[in-house]
């Protein structure tokens, strides 16, 4: 957990994506204790995990961090639900019918 780094790990849960996919991201994790509204840091993906994310399910990718030493920028922000709509284009004719 990016926001407790610093705290003890007092439990052991699976980390998982929020879709109905497979995607068990690392199990039986040793974290502190999880709350909503922790961030999740996954180091050192590889050169590929950004260039296959997708919008499964029209979910909102992830920001991604570029961590070097002590510094951290943020390098790519986090999409909204607009951004992931914001390239859909609905025709004329379907506009306005329920």
């Amino acid at each position: 957990m990016a926001n407790k780094a610093a705290r003890p790990a007092t439990m052991f849960a699976d980390v998982v994506g929020q879709t109905c996919q497979p995607d068990r991201i690392v199990p039986d994790a040793h974290l502190p204790e999880v709350e909503p509204g922790d961030s999740v840091a996954i180091l050192d993906t590889g050169a590929y995990q950004d260039g296959l994310a997708c919008n499964f399910n029209a979910l909102p990718r992830p920001g991604m961090v570029l961590v070097t030493g002590a510094e951290a920028q943020w390098i790519k922000r986090a999409e909204t639900v607009a951004d992931v709509f914001s390239h859909a284009l609905v025709p004329t004719r379907l506009r306005g019918v329920r």
